[in-house]
């Protein structure tokens, strides 16, 4: 980790600041493998190419003599790392798995090889890999350690999305998760997109902060080129925080945003940027981007597939063009709330055309009376809480604008009682105890707020994301980190008991039964250790990464893995009870889905959009509920009486009858599509609350279904599920602020 850390702060000067004389006074007098390695690659390889070169020699076991000089050499860098590149290759989507795959890697690779201009350097801009695994990555590296190139990577969902470990495989075997390149002319800022053990895009918040110290030390007329694995503004939504990236670089020269994702060839432009998607090197007709720095203060891209030529699809100069515009804004304001019409009044001078757009859903033109653009904008349609207006200007000489505003809506049946901000996207579900609520953050904390004003009682620091749910039993909590440790800690102060490391990740919640902790971790086992202690009691191996926190009732333990199976131990000691194949795919393994005991069935959800219904006892199908309208499979089941409800990937609530699994109602939680994707259901009677991935809270009646009220949080993706207490449901997002929202009395008497 220390030489990850090393890599990811990578600054190298270039070759005049760092004198020639340099070398031979540091080779440890005249060292011939240093030497041998400087006739072979050359002192300007060394110096373009040092954070690849001293990953692959720290990383292939070279002697401690080459290591430590190559070190020193990094040491001795001043505090930019320069290229005098001109050229490089866009490429992405390799999905490194089957033979198949490796195969169209390679041809791209030849196909390089071809080139009459040689390439400076590569990016990949993530799904490297299929399913984030070292075997995957080693076939991968093997490839680009033996080409002629220097690669730079991206992580992609498929690198993050089933990874065992999270993001450290990828940091380990190919470097930072983001970093800055200094093409001399151009600047080269890769970006980190992936979310945890997500299919989403989000620009991580560490990235972010990151970003905004990269460019401050950049002249804002140099030209910057971004790069990231899923597309930022298209029609849809792929990153939740691209507005936020929009703030970032507002003021600086971005000339173009590189990605992938779609595995498809597509441009269009954004605020003056260019913004291309590459085809996937993983298609039946592999491709890829050749991009150009001219001696002409130009930028020429050219994309390329095995089976055909070169062509050049666009010439741009390094200068922004983007249309600066005269604004002034009466409406809408920031200080006031807004019910079922949004007024919008503005003075723009120069421009021919403008459109708003809420939330970034659908474009509308405004009316436009001379200098002035207005409109009346229902809407009554959206719920109550935190919304953004984009606004865009156009001229005649194709120039465009962006502004961004928020603005607040509120109804009174809801509101926010408070918000507290983290260091950390939230993915962890929190816990209520007495007066105080408790959840963890990818930053690595473990927070304890005051439930009623937000206030911080105390936090603790671990090594890991904390993603999972913590579980208090007396004046013990227990919660497990993506460090891999389980942890005790006294409830009330945060001051620890005991820790212990069980495996190299753990993003399974802890249970409790018994004197004894369950909990799944990252080398495919099931775990029971001493709640006492921590000291391990047993280990049960299955075929894949357990995710999910497991149900334990009756002297059994239940759980799914990412290997098609659902399992059944004994408490005890850990014996195989029953076990049943789910699927025979990976991809639908029951390993996402919590599962739920209630009565003699355990309840779950599988990726095949299924609910499954087995008997605790034997593990006998009692029922299947195939629901491809609902497209359950991620959300957790809840119960109350004699109804199981789960969320859906189709933006749906429902509720299935517990003895049959027969449907008795079916709610649609928005009028545009809002999957429900890990966020589970959680039943404060009369009502069922759920959080959703355009950042809303949904309650819905757990008699009948009838939506009761929502409240939107901001852009940020819900992945947790939500707790209540008393009239306020509380909640975190992967915009890094945990939220507390009083909902008000209703006509069902809540």
């Amino acid at each position: 980790m220390l030489f990850n850390s090393i890599i990811s702060r990578l600054r190298l000067a270039s070759e005049d600041q760092f004198p020639c004389n340099v070398l031979e006074q540091h080779t440890l007098c005249g060292n011939k493998e240093v030497i041998a390695y400087i006739k072979k690659f050359g002192r300007k390889h060394i110096f373009t190419h040092a954070g690849t070169m001293i990953e692959k020699y720290f990383r292939i076991g070279a002697s401690a003599v080459l290591r430590s000089t190559l070190a020193l050499m990094f040491f001795l860098a001043s505090p930019m790392l320069v290229f005098s590149a001109s050229t490089f290759i866009h490429l992405t989507d390799t999905h490194i798995r089957s033979q198949e795959s490796i195969e169209r890697f390679r041809s791209v690779i030849d196909d390089i090889e071809t080139l009459n201009l040689k390439p400076d350097f590569i990016i990949n801009s993530g799904d490297i890999t299929e399913l984030g695994s070292l075997p995957e990555y080693k076939s991968y590296k093997q490839i680009v350690d033996s080409s002629a190139y220097t690669f730079y990577h991206l992580i992609g969902n498929h690198d993050v999305r089933w990874s065992n470990v999270g993001k450290k495989r990828f940091i380990d075997q190919l470097g930072p998760l983001y970093q800055s390149l200094d093409l001399g002319s151009v600047q080269l800022i890769l970006l980190d997109t992936g979310v945890l053990l997500e299919q989403y895009g989000h620009f991580s918040l560490e990235s972010l902060n990151w970003l905004k110290t990269e460019l401050a030390s950049i002249e804002k007329t140099k030209p910057i080129i971004l790069a990231g694995h899923h597309p930022p503004f298209l029609s849809s939504r792929y990153i939740d925080n691209e507005l936020e990236l929009f703030k970032i670089i507002a003021d600086y020269n971005v000339i173009l945003f590189l990605c992938g994702h779609g595995h498809q060839n597509k441009h269009w432009t954004v605020n003056g940027i260019d913004f291309f998607m590459t085809k996937a090197v993983m298609a039946e007709d592999p491709g890829y981007r050749i991009i150009k720095i001219t001696d002409k203060n130009e930028i020429q891209i050219y994309t390329r597939t095995i089976s055909s030529q070169s062509k050049l699809e666009l010439t741009r100069s390094l200068t922004s063009r983007r249309l600066d515009i005269d604004i002034s804004v009466r409406s809408p304001r920031v200080d006031r709330c807004y019910d079922d019409n949004l007024p919008i009044l503005m003075t723009i001078r120069n421009v021919d055309e403008a459109e708003i757009s809420i939330d970034q859903r659908n474009w509308i033109s405004l009316k436009q009376s001379g200098s002035k653009f207005l409109t009346n904008f229902d809407i009554s349609y959206l719920p109550p809480g935190q919304h953004t207006l984009l606004l865009k200007v156009n001229d005649n000489n194709g120039r465009s604008a962006l502004r961004l505003f928020e603005f607040e809506i509120d109804r009174h049946l809801t509101q926010l009682a408070f918000k507290a901000e983290t260091r950390g996207e939230i993915q962890s579900t929190p816990l209520i105890h007495e007066n105080a609520i408790i959840f963890g953050s990818n930053d690595g904390f473990l927070y304890n707020l005051d439930s009623d004003i937000g206030t911080e009682n105390w936090k603790f620091a671990t090594r890991g994301p904390v993603t999972t749910r913590p579980l208090i039993v007396a004046d013990t909590l227990f919660f497990t980190s993506g460090d891999g440790y389980c942890y005790a800690l006294d409830s009330e102060t945060g001051a620890p008991y005991w820790k212990v490391r069980i495996a190299e990740s753990i993003y399974s919640s802890p249970d409790y039964a018994n004197g004894r902790l369950f909990f799944g971790s990252s080398d495919s086992c099931m775990n029971c250790i001493s709640a006492t202690d921590g000291s391990l009691i047993w280990k049960f191996k299955t075929g894949g990464f357990i995710k999910v926190k497991p149900a334990v009732k009756f002297g059994k333990i239940a759980f799914g893995a990412w290997d098609g199976y659902f399992y059944c131990l004994s408490q005890q000691n850990g014996d195989l009870l029953w076990k049943k194949q789910i699927s025979e795919t990976f991809y639908y393994s029951p390993a996402t889905s919590n599962p739920l005991i209630a009565s003699d069935k355990v309840y779950f959800a599988s990726h095949d959009h299924k609910v499954h219904a087995l008997h605790i006892h034997t593990g006998d199908i009692i029922w299947e509920h195939s629901a491809k309208d609902h497209q359950p499979g991620y959300s957790s089941p809840a119960n109350f009486d004699d109804k199981i409800v789960l969320g859906s990937l189709s933006g749906h609530l429902f509720a299935l009858a517990e003895d049959d699994g027969q449907e008795i109602w079916t709610s649609v939680l928005s009028d545009s599509l809002d999957p429900v994707f890990d966020s589970s259901p959680v039943v404060g009677y009369p009502q069922v609350i759920v959080g959703s991935v355009n950042g809303n809270l949904y309650s819905t009646s757990i008699e009948t279904g009838e939506r009761l009220w929502s409240y939107r949080l901001n852009h940020g993706y819900i992945f947790a599920t939500p707790a209540i207490k008393d009239d306020i449901a509380y909640i975190g997002s992967t915009d890094g602020y945990f939220y507390a929202i009083r909902f008000l009395q209703t006509k069902h008497d809540m």
